[in-house]
């Protein structure tokens, strides 16, 4: 997060506090990939699943 003056000037940055979550449809086990799999084929809560997908960028690493 930037730092701005009161000349919307960067003057730094600052660290923000984040928590890593691991949605429950994912793919990291077959109990966990069955069950994402039932779900999208029978459209149950499928745009949660679609924006996880989305927001995902690579292994250890944050969506920004």
């Amino acid at each position: 997060m930037d730092v701005l003056d009161e000349n919307d000037t960067k003057i730094g940055t600052t660290q923000v506090e984040r928590e890593w979550s691991v949605p429950f449809n994912r793919y990291d086990d077959i109990l966990h990939s069955m069950m994402t799999f039932f779900e999208i084929s029978t459209l149950e809560m499928w745009p949660g699943m679609m924006y996880n997908a989305i927001d995902s960028v690579g292994l250890d690493e944050v969506p920004v």
